[in-house]
């Protein structure tokens, strides 16, 4: 399910498999997998922001065809995307 309203997106997806713990350090795009996305102005900005403040950064900033973005682990081990407006 997707929802959207003025500024803001959020997309629900339902896993049906795996069933238990075994999501826990799943890949980004693996089933089970959970994250929160943010859009940034300027991503590379963003990038170093966040490795200056010495969070888990998972990723460089990358662009794979739609816009440029990167992975980072807030406090709780949730996964983050940061991925640049456009």
């Amino acid at each position: 399910m997707f929802l959207e309203a003025p500024g803001c997106a959020v997309e629900l997806v339902k896993y049906h498999e795996p069933l238990d713990e075994s999501a826990v350090g799943v890949g980004n795009n693996g089933i089970g997998a959970h994250h929160f996305a943010f859009e940034a102005d300027d991503i590379d900005v963003w990038h170093n922001r966040v490795v200056n403040a010495g969070a888990a950064v998972t990723s460089e900033p990358a662009d794979f065809g739609i816009t440029p973005r990167f992975y980072c682990k807030d406090s709780k081990e949730n996964i983050v995307e940061l991925l640049e407006a456009k």
